[in-house]
Order: C-alpha cells, then sequence, then structure tokens
C-alpha cells in the first residue's frame, strides 16, 4: 500500500493500551484506509513531570 499522503482519502483510527510498566506505556493502533490497514505500536516514555520523554513507533501493513 503506497500513498504520498495518509491523509487522503476516507480513513479511520482506532487504539488499544497494552500495558504501562513503570514511566512506559505501550499502545498498539490500527488505522484503515480505502486499500487497507496500517497497523502501529507505539513505546512512549514519560517523564518525572509527565511529559512525552521519548516517542518510538513501529508501523506495519496489515492482512485484511
Amino acid at each position: 500500500m503506497a500513498r504520498a499522503c495518509p491523509q487522503q482519502g476516507e480513513w479511520s483510527f482506532r487504539h488499544e493500551i497494552l500495558d504501562v510498566i513503570g514511566e512506559t506505556a505501550y499502545v498498539r493502533g490500527w488505522t484503515a484506509y480505502e486499500d487497507g490497514v496500517i497497523g502501529n505500536l507505539w513505546v512512549i516514555r514519560f517523564a518525572g513531570d509527565r511529559r512525552c520523554r521519548s516517542f518510538t513507533e513501529w508501523w506495519m501493513s496489515e492482512e485484511t
């Protein structure tokens, strides 16, 4: 699924918080486009003041 601009066309998004361990959250997300689904895994690390200290994202095409 190649796209020049992911905002083109109809799409929807949903997410699920998998776990929060200490200052690290793990979130699974799915963005459904007209021609397929992109899955995401986010690892979010928070600072002591609760602001995001780091954000890592992996994405992959999903079978539909």
